[in-house]
């Protein structure tokens, strides 16, 4: 009889070991099951990003080759360049900022004023960086329809005026009288260097 109970033990243990390598087994595939699952899913993922990217590059109709300079500028020496924010509580802070970067870069010395958003401020901010004796202006993301006057105030004093980012409608800014004594305007692209009209 205990040779039976014997008997009983060992098969009972065989198959324990077996039920227990069957679970060890099947809980590693289940893990390389999923881990290529995830890795599937990742590459297909970065896959899609590349597609999207590429078919992006495509539809930009960049040229593939860079035919602009090969070699740096070298800035010009200024005294002093006024920065004219649209208003330093919005994002243009960040555009100013970026403007001073480059600026100290270069070496050039800046003056940052806040437009406040206010036409009249961003005016009187250009009159005052002329009579200054300002090297430059820039005008960070700032509308120009409103700052005419002022500009062509800058103009006839040869100072020059870049607008940064503003979205207009022309390549210059020209201007000229309607019934009324208004002033009609239109703006450039990125670059309003002043009045011209």
């Amino acid at each position: 009889m205990e040779e039976a109970f014997r008997a009983r033990r060992v098969r009972l243990t065989a198959f324990a070991v077996v039920a227990a390598i069957a679970v060890a087994v099947a809980i590693t595939v289940a893990r390389a099951a999923t881990a290529s699952r995830e890795v599937a899913a990742k590459s297909t993922a970065s896959g899609l990003v590349a597609q999207a990217k590429a078919e992006v590059l495509a539809a930009a109709g960049w040229p593939k080759k860079w035919k602009g300079p090969t070699t740096p500028t070298k800035p010009q020496k200024v005294k002093n360049v006024v920065l004219i924010s649209c208003s330093q509580a919005t994002a243009c802070a960040r555009e100013t900022a970026g403007s001073v970067s480059g600026a100290k870069v270069i070496g050039w010395k800046t003056t940052v004023v806040d437009g406040k958003g206010d036409p009249n401020v961003m005016s009187a901010a250009i009159r005052n960086a002329v009579v200054s004796g300002a090297s430059g202006i820039i005008l960070e993301s700032t509308g120009v329809s409103a700052l005419v006057s002022a500009l062509k105030f800058a103009k006839s004093h040869h100072v020059p005026v870049v607008n940064n980012g503003a979205i207009t409608l022309s390549r210059r800014v020209s201007t000229r009288a309607s019934s009324g004594g208004t002033t009609r305007t239109r703006m450039s692209s990125g670059a309003a260097s002043a009045p011209t009209g």
